[in-house]
């Protein structure tokens, strides 16, 4: 058995690089303009230093991320739902907060709440969070857990437009929100799955521990767009963003949960037969 090992210190911060230089043109956009020299330059940058990225991952022998794993193609739709799913869920974390609190007498939307209120607004969707992720397992192990991943991508999806054109009332939103809830659960629990089977034995951590950059990835990206979204539409001077900015904002979060659908559609009914297919091949 192999132990120890020594960390891709090089692959860690090059990776690091190609974030940092996503998420300052992602944040600065709005300030410098999106077609401006510094923001286009550090898109181009950060291209630029994921490329060198794969390559140092192929030469290290215990690189960041193994591509050998991150490319299967079961494990690479899985990834790439879950980087979608990151920036959703990230990106409503970052503007559901926000909204709720904004004075409706002065803005004409929002529901004017206090932070313990704002902090109940997500009270509906722990509570379907708790009773549907073992019905999301239960489910999953008499279909398949890429059925699952679907009924959740889609009610996510449509939780979230419908947060983004109708959020004028109260009791309505707190519905969006158990919406919302059924579709977090249902996906998360689908992902963890599936990373599983579309590993081998020996795999299991390190495609969890990839799973998990890729939802970090997402999460960073959604987090500092919606927050240069809201940004953009606060006029100077203004402590209130505009409702368009909200708008936009949970539009792109439910875009993102849509898109999603793309590489869950992909990974169709075969999760089942891919996992004894990897049970039964060489590490």
């Amino acid at each position: 058995m192999r132990r120890g090992g020594r960390p891709d210190w090089l692959g860690a911060a090059v990776f690091s690089a190609a974030l940092v230089c996503l998420l300052l043109a992602v944040t600065k956009g709005e300030a410098w303009g999106w077609l401006s020299f510094p923001v286009v330059g550090l898109a181009v940058a950060s291209l630029c230093w994921l490329v060198v990225w794969v390559s140092v991952a192929r030469r290290v022998p215990e690189p960041l991320i193994d591509l050998r794993t991150f490319g299967r193609p079961g494990m690479a739709w899985t990834n790439a739902a879950t980087v979608l799913v990151g920036f959703s869920l990230t990106a409503f974390m970052v503007l559901m907060p926000a909204f709720v609190q904004v004075d409706s007498s002065v803005a004409g939307h929002g529901f004017d709440a206090s932070l313990v209120e704002s902090g109940l607004f997500f009270l509906p969707s722990c509570v379907a969070m708790i009773v549907c992720g073992p019905l999301a397992g239960w489910l999953g192990a008499r279909v398949s857990h890429a059925v699952v991943l679907r009924i959740g991508l889609a009610s996510s999806a449509g939780a979230l437009t419908l947060l983004a054109f109708a959020h004028d009332d109260v009791s309505v939103a707190l519905v969006w929100m158990g919406l919302l809830g059924i579709g977090i659960a249902f996906a998360l629990a689908a992902i963890g799955t599936l990373v599983i089977e579309h590993s081998h034995a020996s795999e299991t951590s390190v495609s969890s521990g990839v799973n998990m950059i890729m939802r970090t990835v997402g999460a960073s990206v959604g987090a500092q767009l919606a927050a240069a979204v809201i940004a953009a539409h606060t006029l100077e001077g203004a402590l209130i963003p505009d409702e368009a900015g909200f708008t936009i904002a949970f539009a792109l979060a439910a875009g993102a949960a849509t898109l999603a659908l793309v590489p869950g559609f992909a990974l169709g009914g075969r999760a089942r037969r891919l996992r004894r297919r990897v049970a039964l091949s060489p590490a």
